[in-house]
């Protein structure tokens, strides 16, 4: 998933070219809009919980805001936990692990100590847990 990506930290891990702006690697992205670098916005491709963190906190919000009820002692809408959660495993998209096991990424620019085992089923597994959060199905 891309991510937005500072510029002052892709030049200083060398992703980043400090003189014309372009990318050195092929996971980071510009986006430049005049003739210099300072009208370049960045992103960069990331993986991993800190990239699903926010998708699954962003569909359990949706999915209060679709099934919550008025919270008239404290204001806008409430729904427990447990019930978001039931929510998130339900509508989530289940994903089996890769067809490739164990999983490298040197294509991605990764090294071999980023090389992965897929360990379980449809239901569950170590990379995609019991899927992949929906936002669509969700609030369906």
């Amino acid at each position: 998933m891309l991510s937005a990506w500072p510029k002052n930290v892709a030049v200083e891990e060398g992703s980043v070219d400090p003189t014309t702006g372009q990318p050195l690697i092929p996971d980071v992205v510009a986006n430049c809009t005049g003739a210099t670098i300072d009208t370049c916005t960045y992103w960069r491709y990331l993986q991993g919980t800190s990239m699903a963190s926010p998708h699954a906190a962003g569909v359990a919000a949706l999915i209060v805001s679709e099934h919550g009820k008025r919270d008239k002692a404290n204001g806008g809408l409430t729904l427990a936990p447990d019930k978001v959660e039931q929510f998130m495993k339900r509508t989530a998209t289940k994903t089996a692990c890769p067809a490739v096991n164990p999983t490298e990424y040197l294509n991605e620019g990764r090294d071999a100590s980023f090389t992965a085992f897929c360990a379980g089923d449809i239901n569950k597994n170590g990379f995609y847990g019991r899927g992949i959060v929906s936002a669509i199905n969700a609030v369906s």
